[in-house]
C-alpha cells in the first residue's frame, strides 16, 4: 500500500495560516486535483473544515477525516479515530489506486513514518504562518522528478520523492 504525502510548503516550511493557505497558485491546485482524483484523501478535522463548503467532501475522491472526537460525523466521509485504524482501513478497504495524506500539520506528522512517496510543491518564498510541514530527514528521500515554475507572484517547484530503501 502506497501512502503519499501531498503538500505545498514555503521555504520556511509554512503550510498554513489561520486555517488557510497563505498563497494562491492555480497550477498547484490543478496538480493536487489531478493527482488525487479517483483516489483516497486522508485529512484531519481542521483541514476538512477549512475546505470551502462547495468542495466538502472533495468530489470524486474517498474522503477520510481523522479526529479524536468520538461524536464527530459528516455525511459522505469516512470518520476515523486512530492512525492504526486508518492504516488498516487503507490496507483492507475498498481498493483505490493511491492513498494521499493532505494535512494538516498533526496529520502529516502522524503519517510520516508510513509514507512511501511525497508530492510537494516547494514555494520559493518565506511566509508567516501557524501550521508547518514536519521537520524530516531529507536523506531518507530521493527526488525522482522536478518541474521548476514561475507565476506573477512567486517561483515554485513541483517535486516528487520516494522513500529510500
Amino acid at each position: 500500500m502506497d501512502l503519499i504525502i501531498i503538500a505545498a510548503l514555503s521555504e520556511n516550511f509554512v503550510i498554513g495560516k489561520n486555517g488557510k493557505i497563505p498563497w494562491y497558485i492555480l497550477e498547484d491546485l490543478q496538480r493536487f486535483r489531478k493527482l488525487t482524483l479517483g483516489n483516497r484523501v486522508i485529512m484531519g478535522r481542521k483541514t476538512y473544515e477549512s475546505l470551502p463548503e462547495k468542495f466538502r467532501p472533495l468530489p470524486r475522491r474517498e474522503n477520510i477525516v481523522l479526529t479524536t472526537n468520538p461524536y464527530y460525523s459528516y455525511s459522505k466521509v469516512i470518520v476515523m479515530h486512530s492512525i492504526d485504524g486508518t492504516l488498516e482501513y487503507c490496507r483492507n478497504g475498498d481498493k483505490v489506486k493511491e492513498n494521499f495524506v493532505i494535512g494538516g500539520e498533526k496529520i502529516f506528522r502522524a503519517f510520516f513514518p508510513y509514507a512511501t512517496k511525497m508530492e510537494l510543491t516547494h514555494v520559493h518564498r518565506q511566509y508567516e504562518g501557524d501550521a508547518f510541514f514536519p521537520d524530516i530527514n531529507w536523506n531518507e528521500w530521493q527526488e525522482v522528478m522536478r518541474e521548476d515554475k514561475r507565476n506573477k507572484n512567486c517561483e515554485y517547484s513541483f517535486v516528487s520523492y520516494v522513500r529510500r530503501e
